[in-house]
């Protein structure tokens, strides 16, 4: 006769001790569970000449090929109920359980390893990209503002721009170098072969108080009038004459845009929000005729074409001021404010 383990499981479900559970069928099992289990016994006593026991037991130990039985099982079970199994049944039942090897857990592993290696790099590159789009929008838009706002408070246009399309035409270098790297003699009109006029490249008499304008419409944390590394406006930049061993470097070139100069000459302004104004043009204030923003700050990368861009003022061809790209000088890999406009136009 085949009895129960008196400590085989606990739960509403009790049996005869007088049935043997190996002699009879799942249907006889299912029907037996179902109505005992509509007793509600609890405890750990005879009860009306049936015995029930204490231990807890999964429902996994009911035999698989018995599947009307496991359903009912599966369907009856909850946190404070499980159900009598016959210890007949629960030793057709091996108890093993699936499980990865140390191996495979370690190949597995290895394999998320160098797929993380592969894409965090291209991820982490593709956010600061986006991040540095979203913040060279945000700086554009609030120059621009501020640009109108002081226009506007002129009352009349201001004289500070350069010519967006030129109303004197292309103009060519008379005497060029030896190597023919600069021009050593003058620039005169293709047109007429005059010198070019003074206003040839535009108005700038106005600069300082349009500059000053702009600034008193930006809101404002900090002001450096000179040595702005030391007193704390700016990181360290590399300046055209430093970067890439100089290579960028001619004579022509901005002084503002010397390290130098940027480090200890020009005047920088600081928002409130970290962004950086430097002057291009050795004057004690903002000039819109060159100046260079850091459009995060000290955040980095601190460099050109990244986070660095040279602006200017220019008047397009509706006649209308804007604030523009002053040249193209970027460090390898960056982009220009005329390539960076574009792209968040999605041209």
């Amino acid at each position: 006769m085949c009895l129960f383990d008196d400590a085989l499981t606990s739960g509403s479900a009790i049996v005869s001790k007088t049935h043997s559970p190996c002699s009879q069928s799942c249907d006889f099992w299912e029907k037996l569970l179902r109505y005992y289990d509509t007793k509600a016994v609890r405890g750990n006593r005879k009860v009306g000449g049936h015995y029930y026991a204490d231990r807890k037991y999964t429902v996994g130990l009911v035999n698989p090929t018995c599947k009307k039985l496991k359903r009912f099982f599966a369907g009856a079970q909850n946190d404070k109920n499980t159900f009598l199994v016959p210890y007949c049944l629960s030793n057709l039942v091996s108890l093993k359980k699936a499980a990865f090897t140390l191996a495979e857990v370690l190949i597995t592993l290895g394999i998320i390893g160098v797929v993380a290696a592969m894409t965090i790099p291209t991820l982490i590159n593709k956010y600061q990209d986006f991040s540095l789009k979203v913040q060279f929008k945000k700086t554009y838009a609030v120059l621009q503002q501020a640009a109108r706002r002081a226009e506007y408070e002129f009352t009349v246009q201001p004289k500070c721009y350069y010519w967006g399309v030129n109303p004197y035409g292309p103009a060519v270098c008379n005497e060029l170098s030896e190597d023919g790297t600069y021009c050593e003699g003058d620039y005169v009109l293709v047109s007429t072969g005059e010198p070019i006029p003074a206003d040839y490249n535009g108005l700038f008499s106005e600069c300082p108080a349009f500059g000053e304008q702009m600034t008193k419409n930006l809101r404002v944390a900090k002001i450096c009038k000179t040595k702005p590394f030391d007193n704390g406006c700016v990181p360290e930049y590399e300046g055209m004459d430093t970067y890439d061993g100089g290579s960028h470097a001619y004579s022509g070139m901005p002084k503002a845009m010397r390290k130098e100069w940027l480090m200890n000459e020009n005047h920088t302004v600081v928002l409130a929000d970290g962004t950086i104004i430097i002057n291009g043009m050795g004057t004690q204030t903002i000039s819109p005729q060159l100046f260079f923003v850091d459009i995060n700050g000290k955040g980095g990368p601190n460099k050109w074409g990244y986070d660095i861009f040279p602006f200017r003022s220019v008047k397009d061809s509706a006649g209308n001021l804007k604030i523009g790209q002053a040249n193209d000088f970027k460090e390898a890999g960056g982009k220009t404010v005329n390539e960076m406009l574009e792209e968040i136009a999605g041209k």
